[in-house]
């Protein structure tokens, strides 16, 4: 046990502070009847008593150490359900809860908190430090407390929690002065900032345990399609990390469940950049259009990488000199017939074949610029390669 005046001008470390279980804030400033009493124990009938703690310390204990402690035994036998003890955890990671891993980010990294799509729910972009998982067990005890002095055996979430998360949490809290700087103490930023936040968050907590629960019925069934568009739909509409968080518990199943098709589609996509392919079977494919909703993030995202990569090939500019041109024509005509068209040179025209490639081409100094959007991987090669060879 131990008191601190919030006006100290070192603070106390961090870390240190992370290991008090629990406050209890006093007012240093009392109403006029308060100041008369104290003035009355410290003077009053004869006595002068400068030093309170002295004076206390001299009168018949409350408790004695041992009854104490019998207490606590008492505190410890009050149950908390499993239903709740899973609860708790959203309500820490109110506290510490980001995009990034805070547990190991370097602190010269500067968070871009201000561009970040869940900022307008967060309470960790306020904080100097997030609170990690010491707080869990500090929470649990005084859950415990909260039932035990309210008379009951078992802990009553709705009840016990906003009370104990309070004493839990609020001195381990170190609020950026910017954020502060609104409100009058620190129990009015937390009443504003941390209360108000997380009973509208727990709405949202509600539908995020719904989504877990079609998630992994649907993996449970083996339906892993309907499971990652569930997931991804989920993820896109998600207002608040930790809703998200419920919900990503499931991501390594997902991933495990769908890793077949992850792999033959990426194998798919290495087939086409070695055998040749067309823009139509990159943008008008269900497998690579539907991947949002068969694949989980991860997965996804490394297919789509490799279609832009694929995407990319049919497009260019390349250079030819007046004296190629001829031949540079005749070389795409063999691949794609209507490009014959171009022999008629016009400046600064563009053509559309028949097979949907568009060719820009523009006159500069002796030679034409060619830009180009091929309909087919072959196409697209023939331009690059003549313009390599004639170089």
């Amino acid at each position: 046990m131990m008191d601190m005046n919030p006006h100290i001008a070192t603070p106390l470390e961090w870390a240190f502070i992370d290991r008090v279980r629990s406050n209890i804030h006093v007012p240093a400033l009392l109403d006029l009847g308060d100041q008369f009493r104290l003035l009355r124990t410290k003077y009053g009938a004869g006595k002068h008593v400068e030093d309170l703690v002295g004076y206390a310390m001299k009168m018949p204990a409350k408790m004695r150490a041992d009854e104490l402690g019998r207490v606590w035994d008492d505190v410890d036998r009050v149950s908390i359900d499993e239903s709740s003890l899973a609860s708790l955890v959203l309500y820490t990671n109110v506290f510490n809860s980001c995009k990034y891993d805070l547990s190991t980010k370097w602190t010269s990294f500067e968070l871009p908190c201000q561009n970040c799509e869940y900022k307008e729910t967060c309470v960790t972009t306020q904080l100097e430090h997030p609170v990690f998982t010491r707080s869990l067990d500090h929470l649990v005890k005084m859950l415990k407390a909260e039932a035990y002095f309210a008379g009951r055996d078992h802990v009553e979430l709705s009840e016990d929690i906003f009370p104990a998360l309070r004493r839990v949490m609020l001195h381990r809290l170190q609020v950026k002065p910017e954020f502060a700087a609104r409100y009058v103490d620190a129990q009015a930023w937390y009443d504003a900032e941390v209360e108000q936040r997380i009973l509208s968050l727990q709405e949202k907590w509600k539908q995020a345990k719904e989504t877990f629960d079609t998630i992994n019925k649907a993996l449970t069934e083996k339906k892993d399609a309907e499971a990652a568009e569930a997931f991804n739909k989920f993820r896109k509409a998600a207002k608040d990390i930790v809703s998200l968080k419920i919900v990503e518990m499931l991501e390594p199943t997902l991933e495990t469940a769908t890793e077949k098709r992850f792999k033959q589609l990426y194998a798919k996509a290495l087939a086409m950049d070695k055998a040749g392919y067309t823009k139509r079977d990159l943008t008008e494919s269900d497998e690579f259009n539907s991947l949002d909703r068969t694949l989980p993030p991860k997965f996804a995202a490394k297919v789509q990488e490799f279609r832009e990569k694929l995407l990319a090939r049919l497009q260019g500019v390349t250079e030819v000199s007046e004296a190629q041109y001829g031949d540079f024509v005749a070389n795409i005509s063999a691949v794609e017939p209507s490009a014959s068209q171009m022999a008629n040179i016009t400046y600064n025209h563009r053509y559309a074949l028949d097979d949907g490639t568009s060719i820009e081409v523009r006159h500069e100094r002796e030679k034409y610029v060619i830009q180009f959007e091929a309909a087919t991987s072959t196409l697209a090669d023939t331009i690059r390669n003549f313009s390599l060879k004639a170089g």
